[in-house]
């Protein structure tokens, strides 16, 4: 215990500094050899404005998805498409130097989170909590998930800002911290969040400041707001996929129960850990809705009784709580489908709240009157096992990651409903031309949810690779019903292109193009099906716009092959 003691008495900055460094590197470490996963493909793999920097100002103009010639999708992020970019452009396409940054980040950001701690705890407790935050399980997602990127990118810029406000409160250190904040906002539209926690921040300890934060907020999101909606023009209110999102509003609240219990339990006992979850549920039974509520309804009770507690015998403790209470809610607020999002819960999501509750349950412990003696032999060999068994967890979460068949495949064993697995693990023996072992994967991804357009376009690749054209052209014209997926009316063009008749397949184009007007295969196949009828003018006018709209190898082809009167081979 002594030597414990003396090791505790001697813990310098630069010795917990050094230990979140390396156990990063532990815990991490096999992460920075897996590869690209799910959306990494259609924002970094598969997006041609990532190949170089002088596209950068395009990611400021549009969203983050590249689909029908151009950057599509209902999100506002274009530091998070530049920093893509330059590490595409260092790493040539490869993972691991993605796999890297995000694991420096991931560990920044623990750094930033010990000393952002250190203003309210001690340095041991302020430790344990980075520690707790660095190691977690629900944060392997966050780490291992190119795609998500965007979550340790803002909040490493909304720390480093917090860092920079608490630390120096000169005219030049806060216009700095203030355009920290724009940059945590343009790498995720989350990042607002850190607006309101350095008001809050101010407001509770800096308060002869706040009129200043105040101005300084407004000029960030008025910057943001004419960014996002005069430059870019993404609007709120885009329709989404996921089956939570279509549910009435009375609907999704019914679920908030659920999916806060969801949170809090996989942080205390992260066990089960599953990619992209749409469960939901519309009847109030006892287990989906009275349960949960019950549960969620005594924790806000405790934490109400320990504020009031607080403010009855130290006042202090009362504003940091009430501080970290905040934190959490705020969090949590944008999270829990009373603004609908694009799936019920995700881990990825609880970065951020995660600061609020580690911050409770700091305050929580710290009421518990312990003398030294029981505090080592309790509390320090109880937080060691936590500590190595949630490190061994997200090593183990970590090779789940290696590639999309072997997390798909793992997470369908822990939840076997779940249509975005079926459907992704279905696409995956696509790509590998295994038309056989991916048709019942995709069916039961129709079974479970049938109103979605990816996996009625990808039953129509199978049927058509089959020989199944008939059933090939309904699954395909189903998937483009429920939705405008460039990939289904690209697929069923190619399938109308092996027809005798072409002025159908024209009609078809020419409708298609009023819908997706920047599509450069649809223009491509345009000026193909133009050719075969003899519309000479009419082909050269689409081969220029699908040059026009992406230069590449194939619409430089059908261009100059058109223009001189030569034979296409169709590729």
């Amino acid at each position: 215990m002594k030597a414990l003691d003396n090791y505790l008495e001697t813990l310098t900055t630069f010795k917990a500094v050094f230990l979140i460094i390396i156990l990063g590197f532990i815990v991490f470490g096999n992460s920075l050899f897996n590869g690209f996963i799910g959306d990494d493909f259609d924002q970094i793999v598969n997006n041609p404005l990532t190949r170089s920097l002088a596209n950068i100002a395009l990611f400021f103009k549009g969203s983050t998805f590249y689909a029908g010639g151009e950057l599509g999708g209902i999100y506002y992020k274009p530091l998070l498409s530049t920093l893509y970019t330059f590490l595409y452009t260092i790493s040539g396409g490869q993972a691991f130097i993605f796999h890297l940054v995000q694991v420096l980040l991931h560990i920044a950001n623990a750094v930033l989170v010990l000393f952002f701690f250190k203003f309210f705890f001690s340095k041991i407790t302020s430790l344990l909590l980075a520690l707790v935050f660095l190691i977690h399980p629900i944060n392997a997602e966050t780490v291992n998930y190119i795609a998500n990127l965007q979550d340790v990118l803002f909040f490493f810029f909304g720390m480093l800002s917090l860092f920079i406000i608490h630390n120096n409160q000169t005219q030049k250190n806060i216009v700095l911290a203030y355009f920290l904040l724009i940059l945590s906002m343009l790498s995720k539209e989350t990042g607002i969040l850190f607006i309101l926690i350095t008001l809050l921040f101010v407001a509770l300890h800096q308060k002869s400041t706040l009129y200043k934060h105040l101005a300084y907020s407004s000029v960030v999101v008025v910057l943001y707001t004419c960014l996002r909606f005069l430059v870019a023009g993404i609007y709120f209110g885009h329709e989404l996929s996921a089956p939570i999102a279509k549910l009435s509003l009375a609907d999704r609240i019914s679920n908030i129960p659920a999916i806060i219990l969801y949170y809090l339990k996989t942080f205390l006992f992260p066990k089960h850990l599953v990619f992209a979850q749409n469960w939901f549920f519309i009847t109030k039974d006892f287990f989906n809705f009275y349960l949960p509520l019950l549960m969620v309804s005594l924790l806000f009770i405790l934490l109400l009784l320990l504020h009031f507690y607080l403010f009855k015998y130290n006042r202090k403790k009362t504003l940091t709580l009430l501080f970290f209470s905040i934190w959490f809610l705020l969090g949590i607020s944008l999270h829990i489908q009373i603004f609908p999002l694009d799936m019920t819960v995700a881990d990825r999501w609880f970065y951020f709240p995660m600061i609020g509750l580690l911050g409770i349950i700091a305050i929580s412990f710290s009421c518990i009157k312990m003398s030294k003696r029981k505090t080592y032999f309790l509390t320090f060999p109880l937080l060691g096992i936590l500590l190595v068994t949630f490190s061994v967890k997200t090593i183990t979460r970590n090779t789940d990651w290696k590639n999309n068949v072997t997390l798909y495949a793992h997470d369908i064993s822990q939840q076997p409903d779940n249509f975005i697995l079926e459907n992704s693990l279905g696409n995956e023996y696509i790509m590998q031309g295994d038309y056989k072992k991916a048709l019942p994967h995709i069916k039961k991804s129709i079974q479970i949810y049938p109103n979605w357009t990816l996996n009625w376009n990808n039953l129509g690749v199978i049927y058509a690779n089959l020989g199944e054209i008939d059933k090939a052209k309904r699954a395909l014209k189903t998937a483009i019903n429920h939705g405008n997926l460039p990939l289904a009316y690209e697929n069923l063009v190619s399938l109308l292109m092996t027809e005798i008749d072409q002025n159908q397949t024209k009609i078809f184009l020419e409708s298609s193009l009023k819908k997706l007007p920047n599509d450069d295969k649809l223009w491509t196949r345009l000026a193909i099906v133009d050719a075969r009828l003899g519309k000479h003018g009419e082909a050269i006018f689409a081969a220029q716009k699908a040059y026009a709209i992406n230069p590449n190898q194939q619409t430089t082809y059908i261009l100059y092959q058109i223009m001189n009167n030569l034979p296409i081979e169709l590729r």
